[in-house]
Formats: structure tokens, sequence, C-alpha cells
């Protein structure tokens, strides 16, 4: 077996992602242990009959095997999110919890220095005093710090592992959770078996002999050589969402410029196997998995993307404004149902974009952004006009081009719903899924806030996404198939490469790793078991 990347670094958008993994536990019945048929009928209503059942049906079939192996020959571990709802729990089949599974925390020290540092860094969001890396838990233990004896002990053991890995030349904190954690237990497995990962090598074609794929065609230190497949080749890079061509023929939004997805990711897999005759996917409902991006340029010219996931735009106290100063959606809605309701511009030439707003208390108790709650530093993100202040709500809506009128209507609205506890215009805080990510400790709406206290902040935020949905088709064995609908021996394809079964739609958190995860499993499996 051998690895080939591209990129210097390992991982991909795997790395970068909050590494969750969507796979619904098998149901019990009787002696026999089953697919979750909850699961089936909440993905059959959310997808309808866009995806073929047997796609759907062996990957619930086969997802919690995966994981189960994964745990038992690599000793690759997963915590099961007991309460976490899924994106829509109110539908049929629709769960509050136990179908996300989250990567366990990993020591980076365990690949070496050396092993580490080919290791692709988490986005810049997922870190705080440049390289420590931190998940939702430890957030909320840094924030109650000054009032919980036991959330300061778990601060302070974070600041003392982090220094001492500066110390020690690691060039940024080696307790690694979310996808980097993911990342890092895969590359341990393979350390162990003597798996190579070459990286910085480019593949260029795949090699096929009478119908079946037989090797790579590769470009290493500038040589271009041939790698003979003895049973197959799985292609996974990643999909398409840096590559400019693609996304004029595919997408809606057409620019790479919003993307969080690694930059690598540029269709070279998908390319490659359309050319030994696989055939691509036909359009989904959305051609991505969509996320709103905010985008800082710092006074050194480096560019910082923030996705706006989870963290702020649930919360009481914020709102999310057009252009005419009107909400447009419920802003605690999943991230793909936020840039879904982003409204389009009247011109072609024009973008899409919208602004969250906020006070000064919300800016003290959550951020925004970038932009850390209560003491963190952040001059330098108004100096660069990515956070913008108002003492006044007419004069932020002036600096940041929004109807003065409009928005103060909007917040007087809001306000009014938040005494109620009642959004009647998008239901804020109505869904389970809402309420999981508002504040407990704030009634009657966890989700709904007044937004009172000046100054006021606003942060712009762009249609971006995490990923690519459109793929090439393949059958249940994760093998490319050709417009026959045949499958194509010796050519397996996986992950973003893949056409997705979730037709654009995205029903939980972890849907587009637990699928990659799943499928890849099952292309090794059926692989091992090939001719040679």
């Amino acid at each position: 077996m051998l690895v080939v990347e591209k990129e210097p670094l390992l991982g991909g958008t795997s790395a970068l992602s909050g590494g969750t993994v969507w796979i619904p536990p098998r149901e019990v019945q009787g002696e026999a242990r089953q697919l979750s048929s909850s699961a089936l009928a909440y993905l059959s209503t959310l997808i309808g009959d866009s995806v073929p059942n047997a796609l759907l049906h062996r990957f619930l079939e086969c997802g919690q095997n995966a994981l189960d192996y994964l745990r038992d020959r690599a000793d690759i571990r997963f915590l099961v999110r007991n309460h976490s709802p899924d994106y829509h729990p109110e539908m049929p089949g629709g769960s509050l919890g136990g179908r996300s599974h989250n990567p366990t925390a990993f020591d980076g020290r365990r690949l070496g220095k050396a092993g580490f540092k080919r290791l692709r860094p988490p986005m810049e969001a997922f870190t705080l005093l440049g390289g420590m890396m931190v998940d939702l838990q430890d957030v909320q233990h840094l924030l109650q710090a000054r009032r919980s004896p036991r959330s300061c002990a778990h601060g302070l053991s974070l600041l003392t592992r982090y220094l001492g890995d500066r110390l020690q030349g690691y060039g940024r904190g080696t307790r690694l959770v979310l996808g980097n954690a993911l990342v890092a237990q895969l590359l341990a497995a393979l350390d162990s078996r003597a798996v190579a990962c070459l990286v910085n090598v480019r593949a260029t074609d795949l090699v096929v002999d009478d119908g079946r794929v037989i090797g790579v065609e590769i470009v290493r230190d500038g040589k271009a050589q041939i790698l003979h497949a003895t049973k197959g080749v799985v292609v996974a890079s990643g999909g398409f969402p840096w590559s400019v061509p693609l996304r004029r023929g595919y997408s809606s939004e057409p620019s790479t410029s919003f993307s969080v997805a690694a930059p690598g990711s540029k269709g070279e897999g998908i390319e490659m196997s359309l050319r030994a005759g696989a055939s691509l996917g036909a359009p989904q409902k959305e051609p991505a998995f969509w996320v709103p991006v905010s985008i800082h340029q710092g006074d050194d010219g480096r560019e910082v993307r923030y996705p706006h996931f989870a963290w702020d735009r649930a919360k009481p106290g914020l709102i999310a404004v057009n252009r005419a100063g009107h909400r447009f959606v419920n802003e605690a809605s999943s991230y793909h149902e936020f840039v879904r309701a982003m409204p389009r511009p009247a011109a072609p030439e024009g973008s899409r974009t919208a602004f969250l707003i906020c006070d000064s208390k919300f800016m003290r108790k959550w951020g925004l952004g970038l932009a850390r709650p209560a003491g963190w530093p952040r001059r330098h993100l108004q100096r660069s006009g990515y956070l913008v202040k108002g003492d006044t709500l007419e004069g932020l809506a002036r600096s940041i081009g929004v109807d003065a009128g409009g928005l103060g209507r909007t917040v007087q609205r809001m306000n009014r719903f938040a005494l109620s506890g009642h959004d009647d215009d998008f239901g804020k805080g109505a869904s389970a899924y809402n309420r999981h990510l508002g504040d407990p400790s704030h009634s009657p709406n966890p989700c709904v806030g007044e937004l009172r206290h000046a100054p006021f902040f606003a942060v712009q935020v762009h249609p971006g996404d995490i990923g690519t949905t459109i793929g090439v088709q393949t059958d249940i064995h994760a093998r490319a198939v050709n417009h026959a609908g045949e499958p194509i021996a010796g050519l397996y394809v996986v992950g973003n490469d893949m056409h997705s079964i979730m037709a654009g739609e995205y029903p939980g958190p972890g849907i587009t790793l637990g699928p990659a995860l799943t499928f890849g499993w099952i292309a090794a499996r059926h692989l091992a078991t090939a001719p040679v």
C-alpha cells in the first residue's frame, strides 16, 4: 500500500475540519443488529429519491462496522455525542443525539517531530495564542476560568502543555483535537504498519489497460514515473472547491474566494477518473456544502478565513441582516441552510453578502467571528475593517452600507421577540438543534436576546464552502462506474471525489466525513479481495 499526496502536508480538508463523523448506530431487533430504520427514514425524507437507495442502505449498514474496525484494528477512537441533535430533528426519523462521533484527543508527539510537522495544521479559528488547539469544551472552560476552580485548572493545564510544546520546537501545540486529531490517529496507524505516505508527489493520470485501472502516472522531484497497482487505485483528492473551471461549470458560486477547504482540492482526482471512463453524477440540490465565512486581511497581507459554524450565530443577542437591514434567516439554523437563505444580488456581477450584528454585551460574553470574547485584543480587527464598531445603530449601519431605518426597525422587532421568547419571523430557538447551540442560562428563549447595549458591532459574511457535492458515480463497493452503470475494474473513488449520497442536503454534523470514512473502509475491504 502507498499513499500519494501532492501537497507538502498531509490531511487535506479533513485536518482542517471539526473531525465529526455522522454514522447512525445499528438498531437491535431481537438477536439481530441491522441498519437504523429511523436514520433511513430521516435521510429519505430529507433527500428524497435523488440518491439510489442501495447507496444509502450500504452507508447505514457499514458505518458502524467501519468505526468498530478502526477501533479494534487500528486503535482509532471516537466519542459518541449523545446529545447532539441532527440539523433537522423535527423531521421524521430525526434524532436528538447518538449519530455523531468526535475523534478523541491525540498526543501529536506520538508521531515524532518529523511526522508531526508533516501534518496539516488546523484552521486558525480552532486555535488560540498562535497554535493551541481548543474544542468547544475547552472554550467553555476558558470562559469560566475566573469563576470555576475546575475550569481554571483545565485552562492552566492547556497553557502549560502548549508552552512546553513551543519550547521543545514543535512550532505549535501537540495536543490535537477535532479533525487534526482524526488525521493524526490515521497517520499513526499507517506508521505502525510501515505504510509510506509520499508528499509533494503529483498524480497526473490513471493508467488503464483493457478497461482496468492498473496504476497511476505521477511526477516526483520533477520526473514522470508510473506506479503500478497490483489490485487497484483509490482516488480521494477532496473534490473541486478550489477549481475555478469546475466551479464555473457546476457551482452557483464560481469563486474560490470564500472556500475554507484545503487549497489543494482542485478536482484532479475527478478529472483523472473521468478520463478513465467514469461518469459524473447529476447536479445536486446544492453543488457544495455551505458555510458563512468572514475574511480578515492582516497588516502583513495574510488572509484568514473564519467559518461561522455554530459558536456565535445561535447565541441570544445576534442577528443577521441584508443590505436593507432586514433579517432573512433563522440565525441558529445550520451553516448550510444559512448560506442557502443568503440574499442573491439583483445584478449578475453582484456578490451575496450579509452582516452579523451584535451589541457590546454579546461581544463581551461570546465574541463575534475572529473577535474573541472578554478581554481578548481586537483593535487589529477594527483597524483592518473586519470588525466594524458603531456608537449607535445608525452609525454602524452607515459604516457597513446597510439601510439605517431598516436595521433600526429590525432590532426593535427582535427586542420584542426577546421579551416574549418567540421569534415570529424565522423561529430562532424553536428547534432542539437551535437550543442545543444557544445559551441555556438565558430565558425565555436560549437563542433570542436583545440588542440594547452600545457600542454595536458587525462582521460581514460571504457564502463559503467546506467542499463540493458533485463527483464520480460509484456502486455499493465504492467502485467508479461508467456511463452504462458498469464498474471500472481497479478504480475506487471516495470522499468528496465520490458523488455525495446527501444530494446537496446537510442532515447533521459530520455528514461529509461519515460517508468518506465508511466508503473508504468499504473500498479497502473490496480491494483487498480483488485479484492481483
